[in-house]
């Protein structure tokens, strides 16, 4: 008996060693597992405060962070000397060229504490985001009637994001989950919503950063219905705006662009045409969302002539409608829709008329690196070379994706699906009889904006059309919205998202004008406005920067080269190894190339395989994996040209001497297959810009 009472106290005892020694680390985990996710709040030095969204994940055996700084340009700083310790969170990020340390403290899902920059010191509070159930957040969608304007609450649920769009002040502000019902706001002002036993919002209470409270009922400027109509074998899921007033009304058909934004994201746009008397429908394009179908993988999957019948499949069913007048129903396009837009306006008269924003006058492959090159290759600080290759690798990938359609090739969308890449648009311009507006953002960097008004401008003058108004919106981008750049690091560096003064207006008005309460009104009218000279740019004509590669630039011969310095310089690289410690162990005299050449071969196909990694790194790095975020050029990378140079001069080398062999009589298959490699090796180097930057 007393054996065993010594037993237990000896396992008490170890029992609180083992406490002591793992329940440090055992908090620490649950203090760091309480950290990890999305938190939003502010800090306050002096009397400013300042928006702030964190983001805290594991990264192997530690925990990595980031913070990103609204409307100042900066975005997704990383959070350095991120310690944890018990319910205490230490980090420091740079910022505006100083440093500021956060000390704070968990509380459920408040983080909170001191910050300090250089001598001043202030506070910070943020706030665990929370997940949303997206059926809650679908009760809450809709507009709420402030004191002297309205706001609308809508959804991007493709990436889980939501906004409130004030109409007076055209601006549209992120919205963060808190709860089911609370949002805590970019602008720092928390949106209560309150809701009937239904779960449907009857109202919002808008508690200000400043400490004002406000209440606004859910308002009705216009009816709201939610539609279903036929696309082929595809049900078409959209949201129909229909203006108070009576009708028989105007209509609009609402085109969305690239991404498989749900239709309540451009519910802001329909809300201005419905304010004006003008019926608006938004929808779900086909694959994606509600208007998802087993026929179609994805939305990728769709052409441009499935997305141009989508749109006409909008325009029947407006036509259908007895409160729209079936005259006067047009379409509205965005960005990747201005190629599918036109061709439905083409195709069928009863569009009534065509109104494009962010219209491209080139084909989608052209417009794509286009983009990329002004956004990253063109505005980054890229080693000469390097931003040469990636743009010859840029203008591949799109060539790429029509190579592997065409030959069917198992590569998952979007790689493969870039729909359209090679279509013309100016061949739909052509046809294009009806009214037209094109309104392109002055600093548009995703479409070259003056080029695609002078293509257009030449291409409806030259058909007779008689009533066509084109302007480059000043101070717009893409989206319409104000932008000093245009450029993808000022989006991403969440400047503050407000429609560019008058441009909403523009698009309302000028459609009304041509509404007699009968008919579309044709205005002999051309206009054409810009802050800059309206020309065509060289980029986009043959030969051009963005036109097709060279045959020698094409996917079908670039794919077969790479293949053959795989085989040949990975077989010298393995097999030469091999064959001399077999030689070694029969002991075996050397014949054939000697020594000494072997040994070259060897080096130079080790060199050979190298720089293809590198390159291979240099396309990924550059093209696939820039973010505009914390992106350095990886150094290891810069010394490729110089490894190039003395991989050619090697090369050259081999080549003298296996013609020497050749001419000794030493006669070898194997020897051409690697000399005439060789050669074309050199001319791969150049043409990626390895040997001439």
């Amino acid at each position: 008996m007393h054996f065993q009472s010594f037993k237990k106290l000896i396992f008490f005892m170890a029992a609180i060693l083992s406490l002591a020694l793992f329940a440090p680390e055992v908090q620490a985990q649950t203090t760091s597992s309480a950290l990890l996710g999305d938190w939003v709040g502010s800090y306050e030095i002096g009397d400013a405060s300042h928006f702030v969204e964190a983001h805290f994940e594991p990264g192997g055996d530690e925990l990595l962070g980031s913070l990103d700084f609204r409307f100042d340009m900066t975005s997704a700083t990383l959070a350095e000397g991120l310690t944890v310790s018990g319910d205490g969170v230490q980090f420091e990020v740079e910022r505006d060229g100083g440093r500021l340390a956060f000390n704070g403290r968990i509380h459920t899902n408040q983080l909170s504490g001191t910050i300090t920059q250089g001598s001043e010191s202030g506070s910070f509070n943020l706030t665990r985001v929370q997940k949303l159930d997206k059926a809650i957040f679908a009760g809450y969608i809709g507009t709420y009637q402030l004191e002297n304007e309205l706001v609308l609450i809508r959804s991007v649920r493709d990436f889980g994001l939501y906004y409130a769009f004030y109409t007076e002040q055209q601006r549209d502000v992120r919205l963060y989950p808190l709860s089911d019902t609370t949002f805590f706001s970019e602008l720092g002002d928390t949106i209560e919503m309150v809701r009937d036993d239904g779960g449907r919002a009857v109202g919002l209470i808008v508690q200000t950063a400043d400490g004002e409270s406000i209440s606004a009922p859910r308002a009705n400027p216009y009816q709201v219905e939610e539609v279903q109509y036929p696309h082929g074998d595809i049900t078409i899921a959209g949201t129909l705006l229909l203006p108070n007033t009576s009708g028989p009304h105007p209509a609009i058909v609402i085109m969305q662009g690239t991404n498989p934004n749900n239709r309540d994201y451009f519910l802001y746009l329909g809300h201005y045409f419905a304010e004006a008397g003008i019926a608006a429908l938004v929808y779900d394009k086909p694959g994606a969302f509600d208007s998802a179908h087993p026929s179609l993988g994805s939305f990728w999957e769709n052409s441009v002539q499935d997305l141009a019948d989508a749109a006409l499949a909008g325009v029947h069913y407006l036509q259908s409608r007895p409160e729209i007048n079936p005259q006067q129903v047009g379409i509205r396009t965005f960005s990747n829709s201005s190629w599918a837009g036109p061709l439905a306006a083409a195709q069928s008269e009863d569009v009534a008329f065509v109104l494009g924003t962010a219209v491209s006058g080139v084909a989608q492959r052209q417009a794509d690196v286009f983009q990329e090159d002004l956004n990253n290759i063109s505005f980054n600080d890229y080693p000469e070379w390097a931003a040469n290759a990636a743009f010859e690798y840029l203008r591949f990938t799109r060539e790429f994706s029509i190579f592997a359609r065409e030959l069917n090739l198992p590569i998952p969308p979007p790689t493969r699906d870039y729909y359209g890449q090679d279509f013309d648009p100016l061949t739909a311009w052509t046809n294009i009889s009806q009214p037209t507006l094109v309104v392109n953002g002055q600093f548009d960097t995703l479409v070259d904006p003056v080029d695609a008004v002078a293509r257009i401008e030449q291409t409806l003058a030259a058909n007779g059309n008689p009533d066509y108004t084109l302007v480059v919106y000043p101070h717009a981008d893409h989206g319409l919205l104000q932008t000093e750049t245009g450029l993808r690091v000022e989006t991403r560096g969440q400047r503050d998202r407000v429609f560019a003064l008058g441009v909403m207006a523009l698009q309302t008005e000028w459609v009304l004008a041509r509404f007699d309460g009968q008919q579309i009104m044709t205005h002999a009218a051309h206009t054409v406005e810009s802050p800059v000279p309206v020309q065509i740019s060289a980029h986009f004509e043959a030969n051009g920067r963005y036109e097709l590669l060279p045959w020698y630039g094409k996917p079908a011969w670039q794919l077969f080269v790479l293949l053959l310095f795989v085989l040949v310089f990975g077989g010298a690289a393995v097999g030469l190894p091999i064959v001399a410690l077999i030689r070694r162990a029969k002991r075996q005299v050397m014949v054939g190339n000697g020594r000494f050449t072997n040994s070259l071969i060897w080096v130079t196909s080790l060199l050979a395989l190298w720089l293809i990694t590198g390159l291979v790194l240099t396309w990924v790095n550059i093209v696939h994996l820039y973010t505009a975020v914390f992106f350095v050029f990886p150094p290891f990378l810069t010394s490729l040209p110089i490894f190039a140079a003395l991989t050619a001069i090697l090369l050259i080398t081999v080549f003298g001497r296996l013609i020497h062999h050749w001419r000794s009589g030493q006669k070898s298959k194997m020897n051409v297959v690697f000399a005439l490699t060789s050669l074309l090796f050199v001319w791969y180097l150049g043409y990626w810009h390895l040997l001439f930057g």
